[in-house]
This record gives C-alpha cells, structure tokens and sequence, in this order.
C-alpha cells in the first residue's frame, strides 16, 4: 500500500498473511481514507487501525473477534486473576471445564474494550495495554480450567487457566504449559514457525528430491543431539527468531481445540490431549492436583508433600532449574511417572512472563533427562502410531491383565486424525492441531516417542511395534529413591479412555507410587 509516498506492507495480525494476496483467500486489497490528519487502514472482519503521522514499513490489523489471556499460567482458589481481552461488542467472561462432569461458572458479564495492536512483535514482549479484568477465583476443584470470553453473536475466546490446589493430594499432575506456549502462534510467530520471515508452512513435498535424500541420509546416521553437538562446534544453530523469548501475554490460537470433548477423536498433541489424562483420572476416582510445568521453577514449593509426579502429554520444554526440582523430588522418595513421549528434550530459560529455547536437545544443558527418565527422543518414529507388544510379562506393571509376552495392546487410541482427513499428508509440527495430516498407523505408542538409554537401571516392559517405537519402561524404587514408570509415547495418554490395558497398567503404577495395593 502506498499513502502519499509511504509504503506499508499490511498483514494480518495472527499469521500474518498480505491481505494483497488472493491466492489466500482473502479477496481485494486492504482500503485506506484520509480522516483529517489520520490515515484509516481497513479490511472487512478487522478492526480499522489508525495513524496519525508516518506508517510504519508493517502494518497489522486484527480481527473483529474476541481475544483473551490470563496474565499468569496458574492460581489456587481464593487468589486475584487478571484476565486481559478484546472485544468490539460487550461479552461475558466466564471460567469452565470440559472434563470430569463439565463445569461452568459465571464470572462477569457487560464486559466490553478493544485492545490496541502494535506492528511490532507481540510474541517478543507480549500484548500490552489491552482492557483486563480481575476477580477472585473461587472455590475450584484443581485442574485445566478455560477462561472463556463470549460476546452476544456467540463468538467466543479461550484461554487456558490452570488451578493449583490448597491441599496436599499425593499425585501431582504436571501440565505442559510452556511446551503449549511454544507452540501458540499467535501474532506470527511461535517455536517453529515465524510467518513473517518465511510464509507458510512448507509441505514436505515441496522440497526439492535431492535435499530430502541429503536430510533423511543425516537424520539416519545422525540422531539430533549429535547434529546439535556438530552445529554448536561450527557455530551454527537454528533460525535466530527460533531464539527469541515467547511470551506467555498473548492469547491462544483456535488450534488448541481447548473446547474439544475428552472423548473425540482429534489429532492434538497439547491441551485437548491433557485433558483426555485428566477425564481418565476423574472415571477412575484417582485424587491429584494440578500445576504448571513452570511452577517447578519455584523449586519444591507445590510438590513437596507429593508421592508421585506425573507428566503428561507433550512435556517437551523445560529448564535446569525445574528439571533439577522434579530430580529432587525423586530422590526424596516420590515416584515420576512419564506419561508423555518427547519428554524434556529442549531446554529453555524462564522469565517472568516468557520463556526462550536455551538449547536444541536437553542433554546439550549439563543435565542429562535419560539418567532420571530412563529414555530419550528418537525422531526415527516421528508422525507414525502403533500399539505396544508385551516384553516382560511377568512383572507386577501387568497385575490384572491376561497379557503374554508378544501379546499387543495399545490398540485404540483417541489421538488421530478424523475419517474426513485420513487422506491426507503427514501433519505438520508447526501448528499446535492440524486438519491438514495425519498420522501413519494407530495405537498408543505413537505422534513422537522415546526409546530406552539408561539399559542398565531400567526394565524395558513393553515396546511399540513400529520401527523405534516407544520404550515403556520402569526402575523400581530404591534406598529411599522414589521409581520411575515411562510410557515414552505422547499417544499413550490418548488411549486411557478407551483401551483397557493401557488403563490397567497406569493405574497399578499410580496405586504402586501412592502405596496402594495392585487389584487383579
């Protein structure tokens, strides 16, 4: 666009896709107006965003919908939430749950504000100056909540809160928030895509034969972390923006699916995935409280009375300080149980409202996650799904169960593609779910997988079937040293609801790290 000699590139402000493009769909060019002094930028469905003086060489306009975020990952009941939104029309603000008998609570109403967008990154430092609210939390069963802002067309905004517990339930289940963080992308950049600098996702089939057999030849021989160890000697890394602090004061993509049924089939790696553990804890009247990963940061202060220490779904993000707290905890006798695939594999550092990738692979940090969880990533499975086959009949993990060794279990899983999409290509990891893939195989050893490293202090109980699949393994609790159980798969948590072994075999690892008795 050019105004009285000035050119401006206009985007739009989640993706940042050029409004001048049609091959995006978006029909005709953004249109501007003189307003006395001002220049009016527009664009149907988008907030008219002006200026008074010079335009900056980027414009970004947002959409005419509701936006919110929490300005903090996690609270218990009683303390002050601040939520942060945007809204054209007036909206209510309300705080839900989608699993264990599906809550509502009504929060505030005639809510209504329009927050102000900058051109510059909003991923850098986060949103600033939007209208906020703030109430008392109340009286909430611990848990994956969703701040929600719905406005009076039904259109709504979500947000993840994560409630903590004033109580001292023995498991605590840890949510992967950061991992969640690094994968928003909203305002046009996340971990793994930044739209700005390349355009849109690339699919593998658009890249050229001869570098695709140059890729797959180095990935075979060389496993990450030795490629990372190989850059780090050149002086080579990722992207520079891959570096960059993501910030946490930002609202969620629709991608989350965070409003999605615990028992629908979706191919999600994040939140909806969390809540399906979190549905299965409730069926199976398991008692547990809830934190953020980046709670950990604080050291024991919400684990120190715990028994077992769960992680679920994708906890791929973490820092030295919150890995050493969960090695703490261990070594004061409370059991980890690694119920997750891609396990922490990157490390990052934490500020107070935003984290950034320190290194490529964990074990690059001077920690080592194989010594405490028993594996470590192996991309060779990446995208594929399988079930487990029985390798250790005999040990007490299978209590309840008719399973020999070579028997396979693992079938069902909830986490996949629809039927309308099966046809499609693999999916993509730049996006937190995607309708545009997906997984090769089903089954709950599957999406991305760990394989055994530690071999001489960890039993291999079962493994996936597909080529490197998932190491499901445990080291008995020892000398005052809590166990630790890895189901090593990030589909294991989608099959808790409906396949029974991989049910039975969570529970009598719960039950043996709480000191229970295992039931046949």
């Amino acid at each position: 666009m050019v105004v009285d000699g000035e050119t401006a590139q206009i985007l739009d402000y989640l993706e940042c896709r050029k409004f001048f493009d049609s091959s995006r769909g978006l029909g005709r060019a953004a249109s501007w107006e003189k307003s006395g002094s001002n220049i009016l930028v527009k664009y149907p469905g988008y907030l008219t965003k002006k200026y008074s003086s010079s335009l900056p060489s980027v414009i970004r306009l947002l959409r005419d919908v509701p936006y919110c975020y929490t300005e903090k990952p996690s609270a218990e009941s009683g303390d002050r939430v601040q939520v942060f939104f945007s809204s054209s029309k007036p909206c209510k603000l309300s705080l839900k749950r989608n699993y264990g008998g599906r809550e509502e609570v009504d929060i505030v109403d005639g809510l209504h504000g329009v927050g102000s967008v900058c051109d510059s990154d909003p991923v850098l430092e986060g949103v600033k100056d939007w209208p906020s609210t703030e109430f008392v939390l109340p009286d909430l069963d611990s848990g994956l909540w969703i701040c929600q802002i719905s406005d009076e067309n039904g259109k709504t905004a979500e947000a993840p809160l994560i409630v903590k517990s004033k109580n001292n339930e023995e498991l605590v289940v840890v949510l992967s928030f950061l991992t969640w963080n690094f994968y928003n992308h909203w305002g046009g950049r996340s971990r793994y895509k930044n739209f700005l600098d390349t355009g849109q996702p690339q699919q593998r089939a658009s890249v050229g034969r001869g570098r695709q057999i140059i890729s797959f030849i180095i990935r075979k021989f060389l496993s990450e972390p030795r490629r990372e160890k190989i850059k780090k000697m050149l002086g080579k890394k990722a992207a520079e923006w891959a570096y960059w602090p993501i910030s946490w004061k930002r609202p969620w993509v629709k991608d989350f699916d965070l409003n999605a049924a615990p028992e629908s089939k979706i191919l999600n790696h994040l939140a909806a995935l969390e809540i399906k553990v979190l549905e299965w804890l409730e069926r199976e009247g398991v008692n547990y409280r809830c934190i953020a990963d980046v709670d950990l940061e604080n050291g024991l202060a919400d684990v120190s009375s715990a028994k077992g220490v769960a992680l679920l779904g994708h906890s791929e993000y973490w820092s030295e300080k919150m890995f050493k707290t969960l090695e703490r905890i261990n070594g004061l006798g409370a059991w980890v149980l690694n119920i997750s695939g891609n396990s922490i594999y990157r490390e990052v550092c934490v500020g107070q409202y935003a984290a950034s990738l320190n290194n490529m692979t964990f074990c690059l940090s001077g920690q080592n996650e194989a010594n405490l969880l028993g594996v470590r990533f192996n991309e060779a499975s990446y995208g594929t799904a399988a079930p487990y086959q029985v390798k250790n009949d005999r040990h007490w993990i299978f209590s309840g169960l008719e399973l020999e060794n070579g028997d396979w279990f693992g079938t069902e899983c909830l986490i996949g593609a629809p039927p309308q999409t099966a046809n499609l290509q693999l999916y993509s990891p730049a996006r937190p779910s995607t309708l545009d893939g997906r997984l090769l195989g089903s089954g709950a050893s599957g999406f991305e997988v760990d394989t055994l490293v530690d071999k001489k202090n960890f039993s291999l109980v079962a493994k996936g079937v597909q080529k490197k699949g998932a190491s499901m393994v445990i080291r008995e609790a020892s000398k005052g040293r809590g166990g630790v159980f890895s189901a090593s798969s990030i589909n294991f948590g989608g099959s808790l609801l409906v396949d029974p072994a991989c049910s039975k075999i969570l529970k009598n690892v719960i039950d043996k790290s709480l000191g229970g008795e295992l039931h046949g």
